[in-house]
């Protein structure tokens, strides 16, 4: 799913040369032979082959040495646009990017996912055309499709799984439900998962592994190992909020002692309610947090230390130079952030947190979008969609 780059003996056609150049700083010609162990000959062919399909465009820039500029190719971000969407557990941000991954327009809102996905799809489907009307972007110009929900999802077909607490979803395979309406590719993956390929390849960093960790209404995790995501066998790595212990309280889900059963959003929702207070989104709660509510403190703080507990588990299951906390309880949550490290810190082996970072998201709110956009682009330029465009003369620009 990720660019890392290609090894020689992966280099097999076009689209694999093309994961290549997908790296942040592009390529030049030089470093794309010296990286695929591909001839010149060979590499200028399928170069050109890039270029004229407008996989590809090329720009000069200063070598260090001194002398003639260099040529350097990267992805052609004006070859078409993505439509994105992250639908999260109480709010759902839409989004319109080039394929360079700039933003050109964005709607978002308070959306409830347990509405069922009839009205989450409409209200995605207006927000696509109100994005595309507003950037005078065709329909015919998007290749592609970006999709985060709440819940596990099949990674190989976008079918939701027994979601919790999301009546109606159950079976439904997301992108059959955008299919018929747009153009390109359409990929779909749990909103952790979004977050975590967004969050990684924004900051750059080579972690050989990344953890993120949504707190929001609900709980989960993303898994980046050596520049790919970490979706298991069938997608389900990284659900976090629902692994039952046998002791505690009864989580919504029917198991005890979940995550979600005592940490997170809409626990905290259900506590506050109790004394009267009545709230229904992660930015709600996180208002009445800034506002030093005193019962909101002690929960967001209650809800990391709980969540550290399962970050400490996850520390030395798969020893991560770097988690990431983000979703809508995160913010600039400093007693969220403190309250995780603390019990982490103090919890984990040494060998572990050495060089351990736990820090908040650098995407903030985007997270999602940046993550979607990520998706989208992996499939529209998968190798193979990629071979085969150049086979059939595709040309995305004209």
């Amino acid at each position: 799913m990720a660019h890392a780059p290609a090894s020689h003996a992966t280099v097999a056609g076009y689209g694999d040369l093309l994961q290549v150049v997908r790296q942040p700083q592009g390529a030049t010609r030089a470093q794309l032979i010296a990286r695929t162990g591909l001839s010149r000959a060979t590499v200028n062919h399928r170069l050109d082959a890039l270029l004229e399909a407008g996989y590809v465009v090329s720009t000069s820039t200063l070598q260090r040495t001194g002398g003639r500029p260099a040529e350097v190719f990267r992805v052609n971000p004006a070859a078409g646009y993505l439509l994105l969407a992250d639908i999260g557990g109480s709010h759902t941000r839409v989004a319109l990017s080039d394929l360079g991954g700039t933003l050109l327009a964005a709607r978002e809102d308070d959306v409830d996912p347990a509405q069922g996905p009839e009205p989450v799809v409409a209200y995605v489907s207006t927000m696509f055309d109100e994005v595309l009307a507003e950037a005078g972007v065709p329909l015919e110009r998007v290749r592609g499709l970006g999709i985060g929900v709440p819940a596990p999802v099949e990674v190989r077909t976008g079918r939701v799984v027994k979601p919790r607490g999301l009546p109606g979803w159950d079976g439904v395979v997301v992108p059959e439900l955008f299919a018929g309406r747009y153009p390109g590719t359409i990929a779909v993956d749990k909103d952790a998962n979004a977050m975590a390929l967004g969050e990684y390849r924004a900051a750059r960093r080579r972690d050989a592994v990344m953890v993120l960790v949504k707190i929001g209404m609900g709980i989960g995790m993303g898994i980046v190992a050596h520049g790919r995501l970490l979706v298991g066998d069938q997608g389900a790595a990284g659900d976090i909020g629902h692994m039952p212990r046998g002791t505690g309280v009864t989580c919504r889900c029917g198991q005890i002692g979940c995550v979600e059963a005592t940490a997170g959003g809409r626990y905290i929702a259900q506590q506050l309610a109790e004394v009267g207070i009545d709230v229904r989104t992660s930015a709600e709660i996180d208002a009445l947090v800034h506002s030093g509510q005193a019962d909101a403190v002690r929960l967001v703080r209650e809800t990391g230390r709980r969540v550290g507990e399962v970050v400490a588990e996850t520390v030395s299951l798969l020893n991560p130079s770097r988690v990431v906390l983000g979703g809508g309880l995160v913010g600039e949550n400093d007693d969220l952030l403190a309250s995780v490290r603390e019990v982490v810190y103090r919890t984990s082996h040494p060998l572990a947190t050495g060089n351990l970072r736990i820090e908040p998201s650098v995407l903030g709110g985007t997270a999602g979008l940046w993550g979607a956009a990520e998706l989208a682009l992996d499939r529209f330029l998968a190798p193979d969609e990629v071979d085969a465009a150049v086979a059939a003369g595709v040309r995305w620009v004209q």
